[in-house]
């Protein structure tokens, strides 16, 4: 997280708490408060965990008074979610999975995300170990957002609704898809049966979602792959991984246990490897570590983003532009002094690219930058 000067930092708290004064009936709430851990972190960069609140109205009074941040909430219920980890009394988690764009090796990253000296904000294409301009060896990647990372997480969560519905029997009324505030999705499940599995049985699930160890043998080989029967082999109507499997590699007109035999024939020394290849891209990248952490604390829906000053909002609307739903900081007129920022959009306006110039802009672009550490406040109506 950027270091903020003291302007800077005094603007981006008092828009935070405008926000949770004015629209803290919007917050989307986890259920079971009383045995959630809350998280904070405040404007001065520290992570504040372990605490615990006993209904909505104590939570949205906190956010008023505190203003943090970022606001944070356990997957997990506990019997005593304020105390040590050791002694807060597990209960059961919801299934939570972040998707991340910049995890998804997009083509749009390497036209967009930059390497930034954190020091004096020098920005470089291409990584670089100290700032040329004033030495500083602090140089942090600055991974930027368009639409088409939106997009391309957005695609990842669907794929990830479609097998929990079809794979793990979740209904979609228990899923709630949400665009996370920065560069990604996250899809979070109100209360199942899955609640109860710990950290290795999170861990099979994760390889599960990903295609990961996915071997001949579940096509119906042997173990050693080296022959097979062919009344074993998968059929494009069969659920689960064998049928997706069977539908991709055979297409619209290809027997399905033909298309296998075929392939096998012709990828005998590499079989294992290739049927890998071919499963990887339909499973889902997640980031498995939110999923397996049963006891993480996740971004709380209904709050600003740290790192964009943009709303953690549900999406309801698969069509939707989250750079202008997810806006919730008004308008007023701000002076900045922006070292270098991309062109980006928000509310359906470009700013930018911007480098070395004070500009006045409407204060959510303003405290967009600023959350990145690119501009500095210089006046503000």
């Amino acid at each position: 997280m950027a270091k903020l000067d003291e302007a800077t930092r005094l603007h981006l708290k008092g828009e935070f708490r405008k926000y949770y004064f004015e629209q803290s009936s919007i917050l989307d709430l986890p259920t079971d408060i009383p045995s959630r851990e809350f998280g904070f972190l405040n404007f001065e960069g520290t992570m504040v965990r372990h605490l615990s609140f006993s209904d909505a109205g104590a939570v949205r009074a906190f956010l008023v008074k505190e203003s943090p941040r970022g606001v944070f909430v356990s997957s997990a219920k506990y019997d005593s979610p304020s105390l040590p980890m050791e002694e807060k009394g597990f209960i059961s988690a919801n299934l939570v999975f972040d998707i991340d764009a910049g995890d998804l090796d997009l083509p749009c990253q390497r036209e967009h995300d930059f390497f930034v000296c954190e020091t004096c904000g020098t920005p470089s294409k291409s990584q670089i170990s100290t700032c040329p301009s004033c030495g500083s060896s602090k140089i942090q990647l600055l991974k930027w957002s368009c639409d088409k990372c939106i997009k391309g997480s957005l695609n990842e969560a669907l794929k990830l609704i479609d097998i929990l519905e079809s794979d793990l029997g979740l209904t979609g009324s228990s899923i709630s898809l949400y665009f996370s505030g920065n560069r990604g999705h996250h899809v979070q499940v109100a209360d199942s049966d899955y609640d109860v599995l710990d950290q290795p049985a999170r861990t099979e699930l994760v390889d599960y979602l990903t295609g990961k160890g996915f071997t001949p043998k579940v096509l119906g080989f042997s173990r050693d792959w080296s022959n097979f029967d062919v009344s074993k082999l998968p059929e494009k109507g069969e659920p689960g991984w064998r049928g997706r499997f069977a539908r991709l590699i055979s297409g619209e007109g290809l027997d399905a246990k033909q298309a296998v035999v075929a392939l096998f024939n012709t990828q005998k020394d590499r079989f294992p490897s290739t049927i890998q290849q071919i499963v990887t891209p339909l499973g889902v990248r997640i980031d498995g570590a939110v999923t397996t952490d049963i006891h993480r604390i996740f971004r709380m829906a209904g709050t600003l983003h740290d790192k964009s000053g943009l709303l953690k909002k549900k999406i309801q609307d698969y069509q939707e532009d989250p750079f202008v739903s997810a806006v919730a900081i008004d308008a007023s007129p701000v002076k900045v002094n922006v070292n270098f920022a991309p062109e980006f959009v928000l509310k359906g306006q470009k700013f930018g690219p911007f480098k070395s110039v004070e500009v006045r802009l409407p204060a959510y672009a303003a405290v967009y930058l600023e959350c990145k550490g690119l501009a500095r406040v210089v006046e503000q109506n």
